[in-house]
């Protein structure tokens, strides 16, 4: 199961010799990460890298800068 995968890779990371934190952000606290993880789903599998946020994260790279509520829907 790809979970416990996932659970056995963490606890090996943190095993190691140095600090770790672990810290848990809902998804509306961080617009930006869950509206590109949304636009993700429709992506091949690869790694990407932007010069400047994509025009769809616009909206939620403000409000996360800014401090305001994420206009997060599930």
């Amino acid at each position: 199961m790809a979970s416990s995968l996932l659970v056995h890779d963490t606890l090996q990371l943190i095993s190691r010799p140095w600090n770790v934190k672990i810290r848990y952000i809902p998804r509306y606290k961080n617009g930006v990460v869950d509206r590109l993880a949304k636009i993700s789903r429709d992506l091949p599998s690869a790694s990407m890298s932007f010069d400047n946020p994509l025009l769809e994260v616009a909206d939620e790279l403000y409000r996360d800068s800014s401090g305001l509520e994420s206009s997060y829907t599930p």
